[in-house]
């Protein structure tokens, strides 16, 4: 868990502390399974380059970081007749 910033164990506001980055680089990361940030005040698991928040299900797969759109038509539609042709 990363305590609050300012409270006893937690980073300074800002500075250039090495532990204080730390810490608040950790806490702006994105968790693997939501993709929200970390945040503070808050447990999470991290396993190798991958983190996770604790009240994220860890056996869920986790999602891409990327959204994805649907692929653009490669064919132009055909054209519809004219109503008077039917």
């Amino acid at each position: 868990m990363v305590d609050r910033p300012g409270t006893p164990g937690g980073p300074c506001p800002a500075c250039s502390h090495a532990f204080c980055m730390v810490e608040r680089a950790t806490a702006a990361r994105r968790c693997a399974a939501c993709h929200a940030a970390i945040g503070y005040a808050r447990g999470y698991d991290q396993a190798g380059a991958s983190i996770r928040h604790d009240a994220c299900d860890a056996s869920a797969p986790a999602k891409p970081f990327y959204m994805t759109k649907k692929p653009k038509p490669t064919k132009k539609p055909k054209p519809t007749p004219p109503h008077w042709w039917a």
